[in-house]
């Protein structure tokens, strides 16, 4: 069997906040573009100026609507990429300076505090909570 070497990329997760920032700054920049455009002294005349202030508005809230979903979407991924114990960029949301990780004492796996047996590999810690009240 051949090895293959893995290169280092860019995740997923980084590429849909990245995609998320660009549509919000498409959006900003498009925001600036109908309050210039709306003070033309043509347009004014027609009307024009309060259409392109509302489509501005428009612009800039589906900008910050994609801006959440990508995040959330990026998020997700990391999320699921922990739990299934691969490697993933960037920073998961809540996580910095949050406390105590609980994870399996026989293979690892990150596991919730209140949890009977391990996800993962099955091994009870009731038994290992009731050792420890005997001692």
């Amino acid at each position: 069997m051949s090895e293959q070497q893995q290169t280092r990329t860019v995740g997923i997760e980084n590429q849909l906040d990245g995609v998320g920032i660009f549509y919000l700054i498409i959006s900003i920049i498009g925001l600036i573009a109908c309050i210039v455009l709306s003070q033309d002294e043509a347009i004014k005349q027609t009307g024009l100026s309060s259409f392109l202030i509302g489509l501005g508005i428009g612009v800039i809230a589906q900008g910050i609507v994609f801006w959440i979903l990508f995040k959330a979407g990026a998020e997700v991924i990391r999320l699921l990429k922990k739990l299934n114990g691969l490697q993933y960029d960037g920073v998961i949301s809540g996580t910095e300076g949050s406390g105590t990780e609980y994870t399996c004492t026989e293979c690892g796996t990150p596991v919730a505090p209140d949890a009977k047996f391990c996800t993962n590999c099955g091994v009870s810690f009731e038994e290992k909570e009731e050792e420890k009240e005997e001692v």
